[in-house]
């Protein structure tokens, strides 16, 4: 991943809240490759990791203003992002899991 500054990232997100498809564009393939890598290792299965990558890319780009740089590097807030999504599938998985067991 090529690293952009705080202040290029800034722009790029200003641009996108102003409607700049480029500008998300840019981000996405600047992150995909690092959210996919922590959905991949957490849920195993190339199809789901994919499908939380799409899920919280979209989530950012219909609302990019819930990334506060003041509270952290937009890398670290994907990556909580995905961790967390990542987690609840995984939750879910294992209640239907137990619930089919114990039908």
């Amino acid at each position: 991943m090529e690293k952009m500054t705080q202040r290029e990232i800034g722009h790029l997100i200003q641009e996108m809240k102003q409607g700049s498809e480029a500008a998300f564009e840019i981000l996405y393939e600047t992150y995909m490759p690092f959210i996919f890598s922590i959905a991949f290792k957490l849920l195993k299965k190339r199809q789901e990791a994919e499908d939380v990558c799409h899920e919280i890319f979209l989530e950012f780009l219909k609302h990019p203003e819930r990334y506060d740089p003041q509270r952290g590097s937009l890398e670290s807030w994907l990556a909580i992002k995905t961790k967390s999504k990542c987690l609840d599938i995984l939750r879910s998985q294992k209640k239907r899991a137990l619930n089919y067991s114990l039908d």
